[in-house]
């Protein structure tokens, strides 16, 4: 099933600092090209729900940075499933989205 996402969710999420962080990784320039763009790893649609939910609710931007964080190492980051405190995986230490196998 695909999700729509809206160009005002799209550009919330890509303008996080983590998004930031993980297109600095690829580029080695401050002029953004399609390629890149296309390169750059995104979630699921479906894992943005949260996000659209917080705009909607005007949560502030601490809020909205600390989720697109969340979203983003949930999908890319294999240890951010990972709970440290009980040595167990799938937990709900992050936005919990996707495949967490």
């Amino acid at each position: 099933k695909n999700t729509p996402v809206s160009p005002e969710i799209l550009s919330i999420f890509l303008n996080s600092k983590v998004v930031n962080q993980a297109f600095r990784t690829i580029s080695g320039s401050v002029a953004v090209s399609a390629y890149e763009i296309e390169s750059l790893p995104l979630p699921p649609p479906e894992s943005l729900i949260l996000l659209k939910k917080l705009v909607s609710s005007r949560a502030s931007s601490t809020e909205l940075e600390a989720v697109c964080e969340a979203i983003y190492k949930a999908n890319y980051e294999p240890s951010a499933i990972f709970d440290s405190r009980t040595n167990s995986g799938k937990t709900a230490a992050y936005f919990p989205v996707g495949n967490t196998e």
